[in-house]
């Protein structure tokens, strides 16, 4: 495995290698980086729940709720009630609709996540939403069908602008601006959510550490543990050694 260290100056290639002189495999190189960056200890302050960044951190999405319900309401309402002669304007108005109703969608969703920041990420009680598997479920169905959603439309908003500006004489379908994110959204849907659930290989569950209901059972298998250190030796030796000499003299 090689290390390339690059600059406009010099050039240096380092290959890794274990003590038998045989190259890292990419669970060796892992291995490595737990070694040198002690990622171990790194995680245990991470996953330390702290009452008061998680306070700042509850307040913070509680301000982006309180502004965002109220303003994607009025963009919903605006965009949903344009009338448009022009197809184009019909296609666009659907799309800045779908936009503001998925924000709209996000900045509700964050209501468990700030009950659960200000509550206790490890204290959570039955009264808490995330308390009900149900409600988990549902909640992290709609919250990735959101996110992931939000990130096409925008992406189909800009590719629909480049598109339409360099070929004005093109004519949009508006049915388009529902039909194809309805159709990515099912895509989504059973890529992320339905088909790992219903194969029986993860689970949808409450993690302290997200302060949220995540899916379960889908990470690499040696790295479903936090810590890289679990699954290696921690008395692994690493040799860095430099193949190639400066391509370029230092001035």
């Amino acid at each position: 495995m090689r290390l390339f260290i690059r600059s406009s100056k010099v050039r240096l290639y380092f290959t890794l290698s274990d003590t038998t002189g045989n190259s890292m495999t990419a669970e060796g190189i892992f291995a490595f980086i737990d070694d040198v960056l002690n990622l171990n200890e790194l995680a245990k302050k991470v996953e330390k729940p702290n009452q008061t960044l998680d306070a700042a951190f509850g307040t913070t999405l509680i301000i982006g709720m309180v502004i965002g319900i109220p303003a994607n309401l009025i963009c919903c309402y605006f965009f949903s009630t344009q009338k448009s002669s022009h197809e184009n304007g019909t296609y666009f108005k659907r799309i800045y609709t779908l936009i503001s109703f998925l924000d709209l969608a996000i900045c509700i969703l964050l209501f468990p996540i700030i009950e659960v920041l200000f509550v206790g990420r490890q204290n959570w009680t039955e009264k808490l939403l995330f308390h009900d598997s149900t409600f988990c479920l549902t909640w992290y169905a709609m919250w990735c069908v959101c996110q992931e959603m939000v990130i096409f439309m925008v992406a189909m908003l800009s590719v629909s602008r480049l598109v339409f500006l360099k070929y004005p004489h093109l004519q949009a379908k508006p049915n388009s601006a529902w039909i194809i994110p309805g159709i990515v959204a099912i895509l989504v849907a059973i890529t992320l959510f339905i088909g790992p659930i219903a194969s029986g290989k993860a689970t949808v569950r409450y993690k302290p550490n997200y302060s949220s209901c995540q899916i379960d059972g889908l990470g690499v298998p040696f790295m479903k543990s936090s810590h890289f250190s679990s699954h290696f030796s921690s008395n692994s030796q690493y040799n860095v050694t430099p193949n190639v000499t400066p391509t370029a003299t230092l001035r």
